[in-house]
């Protein structure tokens, strides 16, 4: 119950922080805060591919009775990985005026404070994902709740006292990273500590690139529509979008804390040979149950949620939240989804990824006039991804050395007890060891 408990509070603050934004900076400049909002989520996929592999491996670490290597494998990673991220930072900062003056943002700051905000959410990726990973889910929850009542407090702080400007939001972004940063660091301490430096036997390259990528195709999906909506809307129009989209989300926000639990349950499954499609089912029909519930509350006080969530200059769209919360079920379920088929290392997920952030791109190249084309174009997109998962969650099946092996093995024991068999028969018919038998030579196929 921690975890659940720590996501819903997680994502609670990142919908009040954004509540926050809309109620004190209104639809024009909220559509700028917003748009400068969806760098971070465009940097979501690093971290979240960050978090998931380090949970994946730790994992596995922990299932082959190696946990006093965590700590030094974990400041291994941290050194490395956070330096690359620091260079990309710079590279950041120093695009900082082209970036701004592409997206339409009135301040180059907001790119700088997103390029300072960059090694810190990736080290706490890294961090998090091994108390996530071991199973440490009051550590998790520690880290995860600071960071976010971090952002909603400095939110509340700047924007109501100090400066009504999107600048201020970003800040509250960059203290709320380091504040969770700091404290998933302190809570490594009850990991041993490393007596020499530990190298790990291998480096999850691969699996690392292949989460990346992933994680970067469902940003796209999830976070491309409000600065679509930035680009091909007037300012007015573009922040009364991102306000219907805030509240759509909250139907995927709802479900996340289903998800970070599940995802090493799933690993550890896996890793033991167990069966996981029965746990799949329930998780798949618990977040569409608490997905109906949400929708069926946006049906049934729509005024009341736009009024609470986005202020009352925007009750005039309470009919289209209903709609737009229903399309982000689709999302939350593919989500579901495409954590488990990470967990099986299914290969063929981007693909599918791929195919939807096709059809989103392209439907916005041709439908971008109103704020009902950017629904369309989503719920396209979102369809044909949680079809495209849900096909590899059903059919889709992980051919590696050891699948293999376990396919091979029960038919190689059965060639063997033939041969037996035929051997004895020989010998009862006078056959010699060294004679064969003219049927011998023929050799049994399979695939």
């Amino acid at each position: 119950m921690l975890v659940f408990g720590a996501t819903l509070i997680w994502q609670l603050s990142n919908f009040a922080f954004n509540v926050i934004g809309a109620h004190e900076l209104g639809p024009e400049d909220y559509g700028i805060l917003a748009s400068a909002m969806g760098l971070s989520y465009l940097l979501n996929p690093a971290v979240l591919a960050v978090q998931t592999v380090a949970s994946r491996e730790s994992t596995s670490v922990m299932v082959d009775d190696q946990g006093s290597q965590i700590r030094g494998i974990v400041n291994y990673y941290l050194i490395r990985v956070g330096l690359g991220a620091l260079a990309l930072a710079i590279i950041i900062i120093a695009l900082s005026p082209l970036i701004s003056h592409a997206l339409h943002l009135d301040s180059a700051g907001l790119v700088i404070i997103f390029g300072l905000v960059i090694p810190t959410l990736v080290a706490t990726g890294i961090v998090r994902g091994v108390h996530q990973g071991t199973r440490r889910f009051a550590r998790y929850s520690l880290g995860t709740v600071t960071e976010g009542l971090t952002k909603v407090c400095c939110a509340a702080i700047f924007l109501t006292l100090l400066w009504r400007a999107p600048i201020s939001g970003m800040l509250a972004l960059l203290f709320s990273a380091v504040a969770g940063l700091v404290v998933n660091v302190l809570l490594l301490r009850h990991f041993p500590r490393p007596t020499s430096a530990i190298r790990p036997n291998r480096h999850p390259i691969r699996s690392s690139i292949s989460t990346s990528a992933v994680f970067g195709l469902l940003a796209i999906l999830l976070s491309v529509d409000t600065m679509t909506a930035r680009l091909t809307l007037p300012p007015r129009i573009a922040g009364i979008y991102a306000g219907i989209s805030l509240a759509g989300k909250i139907v995927y926000f709802a479900t996340t804390a289903l998800t970070t639990f599940l995802f090493p349950t799933f690993s550890i499954r896996i890793d033991q040979g167990m069966s996981t499609r029965r746990w799949l089912g329930v998780s798949v029909g618990l977040v569409a149950a608490v997905s109906a519930a949400i929708i069926a509350f946006f049906a049934w006080a729509p005024y009341l949620v736009t009024t609470i969530l986005l202020g009352p200059k925007y009750r005039f769209v309470a009919s289209d939240i209903c709609i737009m919360g229903a399309i982000f079920s689709a999302y939350a379920l593919a989500n579901l989804i495409v954590m488990y088929l990470l967990a099986r290392r299914q290969r063929g997920i981007t693909i599918a990824l791929a195919v939807a952030v096709v059809v989103q791109v392209m439907g916005f190249m041709a439908f971008h006039r109103s704020i009902a084309d950017l629904m369309t174009v989503m719920a396209c997109a979102f369809g044909v991804a949680l079809l495209g998962c849900g096909v590899l969650g059903l059919f889709g099946y992980r051919w590696s050395k050891g699948t293999l092996n376990a396919v091979a093995a029960p038919i190689s024991k059965d060639i063997r007890k033939r041969g037996a068999h035929r051997s004895s028969a020989g010998k009862h018919r006078g056959i010699g060891s060294t004679g064969r038998h003219r049927d011998s030579s023929r050799r049994l196929k399979f695939s």
